[in-house]
């Protein structure tokens, strides 16, 4: 009795061992949150340890039974084996049943349950690094439930990204439950994944076409329009099939222009990225490589519609005064267009703004029914005959002004030199009654400025050798425009 109560107390401190290991092992993976395997390799390893230790003692026991030909107990040696073989199978299917619980750690499910249940901040944190996008979504949602959302911003966000499905399922439950932070992280998701979009180009192309279907519902949870990012990867991403996901995506819920709206409604700040690349493929599809004129072909940008919508957006964003250099080199190929007959120096002079400040003018007045380029270059033609009328007019204006302004020059000079021998000969206060005199009844001009016509030039006169002692306020009316010239004499 007493030798199978040592057998019973062997197998007890065996189970107490085995549940000791599951816990310690167990408690570990739910606080630093486990990868799912390593804490079924930590307990197997533990328990064959202990299986080879219990194995050996019931061997060597046995063994030295058998040859004895006695058991203890009164039992033969052959029973008493069996004895400790029962205790031994018995902590055997222990520990499995241990192994076995520890080892559902590797469920997805398993992982999930625990989040919400006993997961703290860190948990949580360590539980958005998880393997599995179920156990991911649970961490997301309990990082907006508790309130965690800047706290966790990091690790949040890097959580979402790889995940789209996931990621749009969690901002719309928080957003549906009224939890706070849901439009910065998302717009922080949205900005990871246009950059993502941009730069793909490799292995990683097709898991970055998942991306393209959900930037609408992801712009929309954060507050944003989704077309101007789907536009921008449509015409400038790295890889010719990311490019074709994100057109794709643009046009499948109506043609490009339904998508993009009014040109004035077309956010601002996307326009100088797109622009140069939308001229390019609706007005010079041809040079493109097959991989845009693909791109080009899907959005219809070739469409005179789509082409007119170009111009107008870029004529709506142009400020006559300020540098624009993407918006005026988008313009160029208009301008060059074999249609427009422009030579090298003539087309330099359209890199100005307000050169297009005016063609934009015309081609806005343009109702007719031509193509967009031949509006533009009917307008190019038009500017440039009125600068050449208007160039030929002032020249004939000044040559007949030329006598007329010698004869005030040469006036105004003997004025002046008799002004300057009175102011030697009379006193001063003689001499200043006189000049405020001729200062009231000058009506000569020494300047003529235009106030409009670049072509209307200065005239000025300067005497020399004229004692600086008084001042000569001489004013008057041109058609150039109103102006005062003073001299000292």
């Amino acid at each position: 009795m007493s030798e199978r109560l040592k057998i019973v107390g062997l197998f007890l401190i065996a189970a107490v061992t085995i549940l000791v290991m599951t816990s310690v092992i167990g408690t570990w993976a739910l606080q630093v949150w486990a990868p799912p395997l390593e804490p079924t390799l930590y307990l197997a390893t533990a328990l064959f340890a202990l299986f080879v230790v219990m194995s050996g003692v019931w061997f060597i026991v046995t063994r030295q039974e058998l040859a004895s030909g006695e058991g203890s107990g009164g039992l033969s040696a052959e029973e008493r084996a069996f004895e400790r073989l029962i205790g031994l199978t018995a902590t055997v299917l222990l520990g499995i049943f241990a192994l076995a619980a520890v080892a559902s750690w590797n469920l997805d499910a398993v992982r999930a349950q625990f989040v919400p249940s006993r997961a703290t901040h860190v948990q949580v944190e360590r539980a958005l690094k998880d393997r599995s996008p179920v156990v991911r979504l649970k961490a997301c949602e309990e990082v907006f439930q508790r309130g965690w959302v800047f706290r966790s911003k990091n690790a949040l966000i890097a959580s979402l990204d790889p995940e789209p499905a996931m990621a749009v399922k969690c901002l719309q439950t928080a957003e549906e439950r009224g939890w706070k932070g849901v439009e910065a992280i998302a717009n922080a998701v949205n900005d990871g994944w246009t950059a993502a979009l941009m730069r793909s180009d490799g292995e990683d192309t097709a898991r970055t076409c998942q991306l393209a279907p959900w930037s609408p519902v992801i712009s929309t949870l954060a507050g944003q329009s989704a077309e101007p990012r789907l536009l921008h990867c449509a015409l400038g991403a790295a890889s010719d099939e990311v490019r074709m996901c994100c057109a794709s995506s643009l046009v499948s819920q109506g043609k490009l222009l339904d998508r993009l709206g009014a040109p004035d409604s077309f956010q601002r700040s996307a326009v100088d990225s797109v622009f140069p690349a939308l001229v390019e493929h609706s007005f010079r599809p041809l040079s493109l490589t097959s991989g845009a004129q693909k791109v080009a072909q899907t959005l219809g940008t070739d469409e005179e519609a789509v082409r007119q919508w170009v111009v107008d957006l870029g004529c709506g964003v142009l400020e006559p005064t300020t540098a624009q250099p993407r918006i005026l080199g988008g313009f160029m190929p208009l301008v060059e267009a074999a249609s427009c007959g422009l030579d090298a120096k003539a087309q330099s002079a359209y890199a100005a703004p307000v050169a297009w400040a005016r063609l934009c003018e015309h081609v806005a007045e343009d109702t007719s029914n031509q193509p967009v380029q031949q509006k533009v270059c009917a307008a190019i033609h038009s500017a440039r005959q009125m600068e050449a009328v208007e160039v030929a007019t002032m020249r004939v204006h000044e040559a007949i002004r030329a006598p007329f302004l010698q004869q005030d020059a040469a006036f105004i000079q003997s004025g002046l030199t008799a002004a300057a021998e009175l102011g030697e000969m009379l006193d001063p206060a003689e001499a200043d009654r006189r000049v405020e005199f001729g200062n009231r009844n000058a009506a000569r001009t020494l300047r003529l400025t235009s106030q409009s016509d670049p072509t209307c030039r200065q005239v000025s006169y300067a005497p020399g050798g004229i004692t600086q002692r008084h001042h000569i306020s001489i004013q008057t009316t041109t058609q150039c425009k109103r102006v005062r010239n003073d001299m000292t004499v």
